[in-house]
């Protein structure tokens, strides 16, 4: 009788070889997130501002030159009602 490798011991290897892997893969793809979110870091935190009627973002690493600019569209004359009509 030969003596090798028998089907069980071989497919214990391959599965702990492709969880070893995976963990691998989990533990360098978080390090990497740590390290991105550590170097993304702005020097002045973002807070919000209530200015009259609206809230601002104030500070914080968005540039407004940076943002697309908003180009307001012309308002619409409302439709007049015809004499007589029910308005709620």
């Amino acid at each position: 009788m030969t003596r090798g490798t028998s089907p069980t011991r071989a497919t214990r290897v391959a599965g702990g070889t492709s969880l070893l892997v995976a963990l691998l893969s989990a533990a360098a793809l978080t390090g990497a997130a740590f390290v991105t979110v550590d170097l993304a870091t702005c020097g002045q935190p973002a807070r919000y501002v209530h200015n009259e009627q609206q809230l601002e973002l104030v500070g914080g690493c968005v540039d407004p030159a940076e943002l697309p600019k908003i180009h307001p569209e012309p308002k619409k004359a409302k439709p007049k009602a015809a004499a007589g009509a029910y308005q709620p």
